[in-house]
Formats: structure tokens, sequence, C-alpha cells
């Protein structure tokens, strides 16, 4: 599996995932745990994904690939970390005062 590395902090970001290897693959889908992020038929596999979509904290992702025999083949975890800005915004109106008079 390509990017992220081992232990990435992933912050407002995409993490775009790789499966890389030349064996012949009908299928390959990628994980965060038990959670299914996204799918690819065709080569270079690939997937990028909204790390703001799933909660902070530490992740593993992992890729499983399935050749065109149904055969499966599952990458090494890679450990990461999300860590995204979740607070909302503030916002104030300064002018015009409370109780203005518009003309």
């Amino acid at each position: 599996m390509g990017a992220p590395t081992w232990h990435s902090a992933l912050r407002h970001s995409s993490a775009a995932l790789l499966c890389l290897s030349s064996l012949a693959r009908s299928l390959v889908v990628f994980f965060a745990g038990a959670i299914n992020l996204g799918t690819d038929t065709s080569a270079p596999y690939s997937f990028s994904y909204n790390t703001r979509s799933l909660p902070n904290g530490a992740k593993v992702l992992t890729a499983k690939a399935y050749d065109t025999l149904n055969n499966l083949g599952t990458s090494a975890p890679v450990n990461v970390t999300f860590d995204n800005d979740f607070t909302v915004p503030t916002t104030s109106i300064t002018s015009p005062g409370s109780g203005s008079t518009w003309k």
C-alpha cells in the first residue's frame, strides 16, 4: 500500500491510498479498521478519502485485493492518526450596532 506513511498525522486533507503490485486483480477494497472506505476495479488501484468523514484518532489503513479467481490478499497495515480541526467557526456583526436604523 502506498502513502500515507507509518504513523502519519492527517489533518484537513484527503488520504490518497494506493495499492502497488503487478498481479492480476479484479478489485481492491480500502479500509480504516473495519470501515470500508472505498473500492477500485482498475489499475492503478487507488482511492482518495476525506479524513474529516471519520472521527479524529488512530486508524489502521489496509487494502484487500481480490484477483480474477477471487483469491484474497491483504496489505501490511499502516498506522495513521486523523487529526482534523472540527471547531465551529465563530462570527459576529460589529456594525451596524444593535437597534440601528437604516435609511
